[in-house]
Order: C-alpha cells, then structure tokens, then sequence
C-alpha cells in the first residue's frame, strides 16, 4: 500500500519493501517545482531507491489517524523505495532541487520495527 509521510513520520517493518511518497508542496514558492531529489538517512542499513519526482498529480493513502487520500500535485513530491534497515528511530532526509535553482529539505522521522527473518 503506497503511504506518505505523516506528520513528518514513516513507518515501515524492517521486512518491507515498500514505496513511500513524500509532499514538498507547502515547501514550495508559488509556480517553483521540483526538478530533483536525493533522500539520506541516519540508517545506514536502510536501502533506499532512486526517488523520482512525480510528474502528475498522485493521489495516495496517508496513514494518519484517522487515515486519509492525499492528492500530491505534480512536480511537488517524490517517490521512494524504502527497504531493509535496522529497527529503531531514524531520521530520512529529502532534499530538492527546485525550478529555480533553489533547494529545499524536508525531514521525516523514521521508524522501524518488527524482526529479520
């Protein structure tokens, strides 16, 4: 199930392979979008995949509470495939390149659990 950050928290199991999506929107200037992106975490035993702007609107399962879709715009968020990791708190940073050649970072809490097999 795709999720997204909430409340600047991920959640996953240290089994999963799983692809999260990250919102940068209210980070953005009016008319700036996203050109590119890296994500880094404090985990370095956490696999993390290419991110990939998304280049149209994405509606997606926010795992608040209570839970929630979530139209992210396009070229204002990114996926990413997270797997692997160490079970504890960690912090996943995404940091973007913008239209105009600006950055922005986000910060998301990343939490992880559950046993190897």
């Amino acid at each position: 199930m795709p999720t997204v950050k909430a409340r600047n928290k991920l959640c996953k199991h240290i089994q999963d392979n799983r692809l999260y999506y990250v919102d940068l929107g209210e980070l953005l200037p009016t008319g700036v979008t996203v050109s590119s992106a890296t994500v880094a975490s404090t985990d370095t035993a956490l696999t993390i995949g290419t991110p990939a702007v998304l280049s149209s609107d994405t509606t997606v399962e926010d795992e608040g509470d209570p839970p929630e879709d979530v139209v992210i715009e396009a070229n204002t968020g990114i996926s990413v495939n997270l797997s692997a990791g160490t079970v504890g708190q960690w912090l996943v940073t995404v940091v973007a390149t913008l239209s105009d050649s600006s950055v922005a970072a986000e910060e998301c809490d990343l939490e992880i659990d559950g046993e190897s097999a």
